[in-house]
């Protein structure tokens, strides 16, 4: 547990000095940021939804013999 905390921090502090060292604007990172989060949060809902249908299939056509 120990190790992965000081990976983490050690990784999260060298993605802030690139991105300061490579002149990244804050608004810049944070567009990325969202647009990433929101495909991540669209894949999640889409996943949900295709599992909701096949059970909804499933159960259907199980009820309706």
């Amino acid at each position: 547990m120990a190790i992965r905390s000081v990976q983490l921090f050690t990784t999260v502090t060298a993605i802030i000095l690139l991105t300061g060292v490579w002149g990244f604007k804050q608004n810049e990172i944070a567009l990325f940021a969202s647009t990433i989060l929101t495909a991540i949060g669209i894949a999640f809902f889409s996943q949900w939804s295709l599992l909701s249908n096949i059970t909804y299939s499933i159960l259907f056509f199980l009820i309706n013999k």
